[in-house]
């Protein structure tokens, strides 16, 4: 759902359905070629997920500055599709809040550049996982992500 609140500001809305419960049942994992005699050849260790549909929400705006330079702000949320029994260290997707912004500019005709910045609201979750050897594991998410890019419209 969008909606023009003027000349210059865009608000949009969108709620979605993830269907990961038919995507992410479990993962396999092969370890080979060590570079330690010593090591065994081979490890491998399946992990049950059993992720859970998820509904994200977002809501965005965008402001185009009379220069032509689009300002973009937005948030989304959805929770962790991974019950907290079944986490492990390799698929910890706990992160459930994002933060977005960025902008878009012309900087000669057809040419557009535009950046963009992801923050990933931190969370820290304890669980045991009974099928991993690796004990009771606390886990955390955070992180922020830059995107770029020089693009050129036809």
């Amino acid at each position: 759902m969008a909606w023009q609140a003027n000349a210059h500001t865009l608000v949009s809305l969108k709620v979605a359905e993830l269907w990961w419960s038919s995507a992410l049942r479990d993962t396999a994992l092969t370890l080979s070629k060590p570079d330690n005699p010593a090591a065994p050849q081979v490890l491998a260790q399946t992990a049950t997920v059993n992720a859970r549909d998820q509904t994200v929400a977002a809501v965005g705006v965008a402001h185009t500055l009379d220069s032509g330079t689009t300002l973009y702000a937005g948030f989304n949320y959805g929770r962790n599709p991974i019950p907290l029994q079944n986490l492990t260290p390799l698929i910890a997707a706990i992160g459930e809040g994002h933060l977005t912004g960025g902008f878009a500019a012309p900087v000669a005709p057809g040419w557009i550049i535009s950046g963009a910045f992801e923050y990933l609201l931190r969370k820290t979750v304890s669980y045991i996982n009974l099928a991993s050897p690796l004990g009771p594991r606390e886990g955390r998410s955070g992180d922020v992500a830059l995107h770029c890019r020089l693009g050129r419209r036809c």
